[in-house]
């Protein structure tokens, strides 16, 4: 099988400059583009030129125009979207300023992101983990006795973990939630660019490093109007936009236009058919992966639709061992995932492969080679 869309790959690779490694690590951090790279040179040029708030002030516009396109994908406005340092500073700032009930307790799914079952139980939450299926996904069908049951505060949604490709059924889950009456808030840090956006969520929040391939140091938060007026007001807050609250004024501007620029790119590519090469990407890798390879075996569904695939190794091979040795030893960079990435899905670690529109035939191939070699 082969993905749809080539000439996207093919395009995404004359944007970025060639790359050192065979890149397949988008899932912690993708590459950027050299229009993304220039303009937070430049700005960071204009800010020694003119000094750092002027410099912030003249792109205003531009800044304001990419917290519109955040927002729009997302069903809100320019006003209702704030610039964070990343994805965990922006479920924190959320943590530190939400309405809470007595006691807050927050309804998760089992294949939850480690650090972000820590901030909530640092923000006083009690955690509770939503009904599984054998897949790993959260069970619709024992999920509205379980809301009564648990009578959870907020339901927390991450449509795709990043220790495994596997899409939670966000939507479904967010319209129960809404039945019941609770709120929702959507960490999209490995969905935003990478799957549909479908779902009902009061507040997300996300990061540019990843599938949008912005700069690090920037992340964003998104919330409804409403949601963002039962935001809890703190001491030195200034303006009217409570989402606004939420930005650090100290934050990296240069970054932040960066990964406007980023978002703009990915919308103008067409956000339907990044999405369905990335599928295809990520089924053709599995499909190839799936064969022999001594001892390695696929964790997801072969036709999950997303380009995250990780691999359970061998018994008696040391999956860290085995991603430094690809490095070093074939040019393939890929990640070794821990358990604690997600403690109630993981026992074991697990080696994590994620392409991104440019990966071709030939290189999935070095790939199983590689595997076997490693093996």
């Amino acid at each position: 099988m082969s993905a749809p869309f080539s000439e996207l790959g093919e395009g995404w690779s004359r944007a970025r400059p060639h790359g050192r490694v065979i890149h397949l690590d988008h899932a912690a951090c993708s590459r950027q583009s050299q229009t993304v790279l220039d303009a937070v040179a430049a700005h960071a040029r204009l800010e020694a030129e003119i000094g750092g708030y002027e410099a912030e002030r003249a792109i205003a516009t531009d800044l304001d125009a990419g917290r519109a396109l955040v927002g729009s994908f997302f069903g809100m406005g320019a006003d209702e979207v704030a610039f964070v340092e990343s994805a965990h500073a922006g479920l924190c700032a959320l943590l530190n300023r939400w309405p809470h009930a007595a006691p807050p307790t927050v309804a998760l799914t089992r294949t939850e992101y480690g650090p972000n079952v820590a901030a909530f139980i640092a923000a006083g939450y009690a955690v509770r983990f939503m009904p599984t299926d054998d897949s790993g996904r959260t069970d619709l069908a024992a999920l509205p006795q379980w809301l009564r049951a648990e009578q959870p505060t907020l339901v927390h949604l991450t449509p795709v973990p990043s220790q495994r490709g596997l899409l939670q059924p966000a939507r479904a889950i967010s319209l129960l939630a809404k039945e019941f009456g609770l709120p929702v808030v959507a960490d999209v840090a490995q969905a935003f660019g990478h799957v549909p956006l479908d779902f009902d969520a009061n507040a997300v929040y996300g990061t540019s490093r990843k599938w949008l391939a912005g700069p690090r140091g920037v992340g964003f938060v998104a919330a409804s109007r409403a949601t963002a007026h039962r935001l809890r007001r703190i001491e030195g807050d200034d303006g009217d936009l409570p989402v606004r609250w939420l930005e650090n004024q100290e934050g990296h501007v240069g970054g932040r236009l960066g990964f406007c620029l980023a978002v703009k790119e990915f919308s103008s590519a067409g956000a339907h058919r990044v999405h369905a090469r990335l599928a295809g990407l990520g089924q053709q890798l599995r499909q190839l992966l799936n064969a022999d390879l001594a001892g390695w075996r696929v964790l997801e569904p072969l036709d999950e639709p997303t380009a995250i695939v990780t691999l359970a190794a061998p018994s008696h091979v040391d999956v860290t061992a085995a991603r430094a040795q690809l490095l070093q030893e074939h040019g393939i960079l890929a990640n070794a995932v821990p358990p604690s990435r997600a403690p109630q899905d993981m026992t074991e670690p697990v080696l994590r492969i994620s392409p991104h529109l440019d990966a071709q035939p030939a290189v999935f191939d070095r790939v199983v080679a590689a595997l076997r070699s490693v093996t």
